[in-house]
């Protein structure tokens, strides 16, 4: 049997991932598929279970109201998720 591992990613809710997996390997996998460099990739999170896909990442981006640690891990900090932070970075960044 495989062994899991439990995070609480805030208050609210609890994660369960197989101990040997986590989002970064999925990425990882997909970006090999397609051909993809990890220096090309864009991660936004604001969890501990992005933290993984921030060190892979080229480039990792975080709301304001992320939590602490992924703020410290994070290339760049937009506004919080009740100022649309995402949604601004991306028009920026897509507006070059």
């Amino acid at each position: 049997m495989k062994r899991l591992r439990a995070q609480i990613s805030n208050p609210t809710y609890l994660e369960i991932t197989r101990a040997d997996v986590d989002k970064a390997m999925a990425v990882a996998e997909y970006c090999r598929t397609i051909g993809i460099g990890a220096s090309d990739v864009l991660a936004i999170g604001d969890g501990p279970n992005d933290l993984a896909v921030f060190a892979f990442a080229g480039v990792s981006v975080a709301p304001a109201n992320a939590r602490p640690e992924v703020l410290a891990a994070a290339d760049i900090v937009t506004a919080s998720n009740d100022e649309d932070g995402v949604a601004v970075y991306l028009d920026r960044l897509l507006s070059r």
